[in-house]
């Protein structure tokens, strides 16, 4: 073979080569467009079907029948059920969504309370424990009395005829531990817990907020029993004013469905429900005692702020003030938050707390964390006085710098 001959050739080998890689872009781009066009088709088809309409169920005749009333009816209509919908979830007053046409019910919409659930955080059983915070006595027990013993003994307040405490407020400066009293309050009860925000209830459209408020409460009974715990309630219990803005108006609604939620929880009028007799014991008289009783609890920096309706006796029956820590409370704040560390037989918390400092139990911490750091800085695995020399500095002293 010639020269030439063999030139031509490898020319053509590559054109070949060339041809293969495009033939096999083609056909990647030809999956691609199919799967486009398979989308698109699902999309083009869910468009040109009839619209649904909001109905709820009345009562369920059978697996493949049920009686609904569509929101653009007065009446009520027996309909079929689609295959795809489990009967099971088709309870009566539950929201599903139904076709125009045959009315025949597609989908179980989920419930208001449903959609709120993932705003508020809800625990059955909280890990903080009363050991885990260090003083406090005074305060851990106004919480026991106003929270934990309606629960846990409901008994006591039927036989004296007095109504436990409605609700109680914590206040005090920041980093004082009152979310981790709450959270031990839950734990020592044994009841759902229920954290929520307060600023997350303020809503962009008119009534949403009030809206979320009766929502949470009527979780909170379902869950019964069960603590309600408002943070930074200031965000939606500020006083009122004549003169106020559309936003301000919107607060004030909120706050007056708190207020109106608060009113109608009476934590005795279950006691009837059920009769107590003789022969129960202690944990069925519990039981029976505890049906609907939710207990409610406020947390803020600024009591001053509040409007006094909120603090009212019959609302917020127990007031309590957490300061900042004593230096006992110091002390086994310090304990606590270094029980877990390994540390040397050189430290000594009575030089950190004969400093007289104005530090919270949240600066505490800080310390002994900051301390932490240090030793692994060093690569280290223990803590010595040092640590918590240069921690305290960084952590306590260049803050006391800053506000001179």
């Amino acid at each position: 073979m010639s020269t030439s001959q063999l030139f031509q050739l490898r020319q053509l080998e590559a054109q070949l080569a060339f041809l293969d890689t495009q033939v096999q872009f083609l056909q990647l781009d030809h999956g691609h467009l199919t799967q486009q066009y398979a989308q698109l088709q699902t999309q083009y088809e869910s468009l040109h079907q009839t619209p649904l309409l909001i109905g709820q169920v009345v009562e369920l005749v059978d697996p493949l029948h049920c009686v609904v009333q569509p929101s653009s009816l007065q009446n009520n209509v027996l309909v079929r059920v689609s295959g795809h919908v489990n009967p099971a979830t088709l309870k009566p007053m539950t929201t599903v969504a139904l076709n125009r046409l045959s009315y025949a019910v597609h989908k179980v919409l989920p419930t208001q309370n449903e959609q709120n659930q993932n705003m508020v955080n809800v625990e059955a059983r909280p890990q903080v424990t009363y050991a885990d915070i260090g003083g406090y006595d005074s305060a851990k027990q106004d919480l026991i009395e106003a929270v934990e013993l309606p629960i846990k003994q409901p008994q006591v307040f039927k036989q004296l005829n007095i109504q436990p405490p409605n609700a109680c407020i914590l206040f005090g400066p920041p980093g004082t531990g009152k979310s981790l009293l709450c959270k031990a309050v839950a734990n020592a009860c044994d009841c759902t817990f229920i954290n929520i925000s307060s600023s997350q209830c303020v809503q962009k459209y008119l009534g949403e907020g009030a809206r979320m408020i009766r929502d949470i409460f009527k979780l909170a009974r379902d869950q019964a029993p069960s603590i309600v715990f408002f943070d930074e309630v200031d965000a939606i219990a500020t006083k009122r004013y004549d003169t106020a803005t559309d936003g301000d108006r919107e607060v004030q609604r909120i706050l007056l469905e708190l207020l109106t939620q608060l009113d109608g929880f009476n934590n005795v009028e279950n006691y009837d429900q059920d009769k107590i007799y003789d022969y129960d014991d202690q944990e069925t008289i519990r039981k029976k005692l505890n049906r609907g009783v939710v207990k409610v609890i406020f947390a803020t920096n600024k009591p001053e702020t509040l409007d006094p309706a909120l603090l009212r006796t019959g609302r917020c029956d127990r007031k309590v003030f957490v300061d900042l820590p004593t230096k006992r409370e110091k002390r086994l704040i310090f304990q606590v938050c270094t029980r877990k560390m390994n540390l040397l037989k050189d430290v000594d918390f009575e030089v950190f707390v004969s400093k007289n400092a104005k530090i919270s139990g949240a600066d505490i911490d800080q310390v002994c964390r900051e301390a932490g750091m240090q030793a692994v800085r060093e690569n280290r695995f223990v803590v010595g006085q040092s640590d918590f020399e240069k921690s305290w500095e960084i952590t306590v002293g260049k803050r006391k710098n800053q506000d001179d």
